[in-house]
């Protein structure tokens, strides 16, 4: 197992890192509050990816190096370019815990630390102050009104039925 700390996804989005053999990819959306990982291969082809600086439906879109295309951080397939239909395979497990807890549970594992080669100032909060106010960055299609802007809200199906767990 790898740990990533929170606070430097945030300032990344997107790590491309190496996990036994298969290359992978972290990425975060920080408007979404959505983390995924994802192999980097595709069709034998390996692709090393960032953050685009472009929105689709309220998450950061990626892009790829090699075609410049641009894919989605929420299911891992390419949205625009010529790489358009092409899907990541989803990997792993993402547990959210504090790096106290994940310290004590995982002794042995391997932590990114902050000495990542970027100036960057990891303790800063870059999207704090967007959190804390009701202002969206783009309009939302399919507004229900059922829950405050900017909630936590967790979809999942069983047998077929939607549930959604709400977290302020």
């Amino acid at each position: 197992r790898k740990i990533y700390p929170r606070k430097l996804i945030e300032q990344h989005i997107a790590i491309n890192d190496q996990f036994g053999d298969d290359p992978i990819l972290i990425s975060y959306s920080p408007l979404a509050d959505h983390f995924a990982v994802y192999k980097r291969m595709v069709k034998d082809q390996l692709y090393l990816f960032g953050v685009s600086g472009y929105l689709y439906k309220n998450v950061d879109l990626l892009y790829d190096s090699k075609s410049e295309s641009l894919w989605s951080q929420l299911d891992g397939k390419a949205l625009v370019g010529s790489q358009i239909g092409a899907q990541l395979e989803k990997i792993g497990y993402i547990e959210r815990i504090t790096f106290k807890k994940a310290i004590e549970k995982y002794p042995d594992d391997l932590y990114m630390t902050y000495d990542t080669g970027f100036r960057l100032d990891y303790n800063s909060n870059p999207f704090g102050s967007y959190r804390l106010d009701n202002k969206i960055v783009e309009d939302v299609e399919f507004f229900s009104g059922l829950y405050p802007s900017k909630s936590n809200v967790y979809a999942f199906f069983i047998n077929d039925n939607p549930f959604h767990l709400f977290i302020d």
